[in-house]
């Protein structure tokens, strides 16, 4: 039997507000505009600067309709109504509130991924962190796509794989640390372990989830964003605990 859940993310960063322009050096997750457009451009009078109204424009570009935004509540203008760092689209998807800084995919323990289609996604490590039950027992991972979109998300995923090294902290909870030096078995003899061996009770475990590079899913005019679930398996029989990845593609 269990003892109990941590539910953390460990992000080394994330910058979740707007699309991405891929085609530089480094990827752009601020406003969506120009790194060096001049804010003095022309501004001709017979340009209309007003904002949309019409409920089906998307005025920020957010992903959601501004008749969607209006609806929930959030600001059609604004990407992050909340300003806590996570658009109103994933928050929505995720189904946090847009409108709570303290709610969003992160903070119930939950894993994002900015995939840009032919690009390195961010972070590029992620670390789900586990306390083992009552009993020891071997740990492991199962990855399942959610099949309510058009999207397989497991193939924007590289590996996921025990942490051996351990000494990180859960931000959440700073007296919980990733144990180091557990064993491990590996049992597709590709040289990286797949579970953790007899872990003895109450021991935090981690597990590394490494991104792949999206070769699969091309933008599509508009951000979308794609989930995975994530399963910690006790003994290869009983799933003990489901994160959701969601992977969010810029337009």
């Amino acid at each position: 039997m269990r003892r109990g859940i941590q539910k953390t993310a460990l992000l080394s960063a994330l910058a979740l507000l707007a699309p991405c322009g891929c085609s530089g050096d480094e990827t752009d997750v601020g406003t969506g505009g120009d790194a060096g457009s001049d804010t003095d451009a022309d501004t001709d009078s017979d340009v209309d600067t007003e904002p949309s109204t019409d409920p089906d424009d998307d005025n920020d570009g957010d992903g959601l309709s501004n008749g969607l935004e209006e609806e929930i509540g959030t600001d059609p203008n604004l990407i992050d109504s909340d300003g806590d760092g996570y658009s109103d689209f994933i928050e929505y998807v995720a189904g946090t509130d847009p409108l709570d800084p303290g709610s969003n995919p992160i903070a119930e323990g939950d894993f994002i991924f900015i995939s840009p289609y032919a690009w390195q996604p961010s972070p590029d490590l992620a670390v789900l962190g586990f306390i083992s039950g009552d009993a020891s027992m071997d740990l492991s991972t199962q990855l399942r796509d959610d099949e309510t979109d058009d999207e397989d998300a497991t193939a924007l995923i590289e590996r996921i794989s025990p942490n051996t090294e351990g000494g990180a902290a859960d931000p959440m909870n700073p007296g919980l640390i990733c144990a180091s030096g557990l064993a491990t078995a590996d049992d597709d003899d590709d040289s990286v372990p797949d579970r953790f061996v007899d872990v003895p009770p109450g021991t935090t475990v981690c597990f590394d989830i490494v991104p792949a590079s999206n070769q699969t899913v091309p933008p599509s005019g508009s951000p979308a964003v794609y989930k995975a679930f994530l399963d910690v398996v006790g003994d290869g029989a009983s799933v003990l605990d489901t994160r959701t990845i969601y992977f969010y593609v810029p337009d």
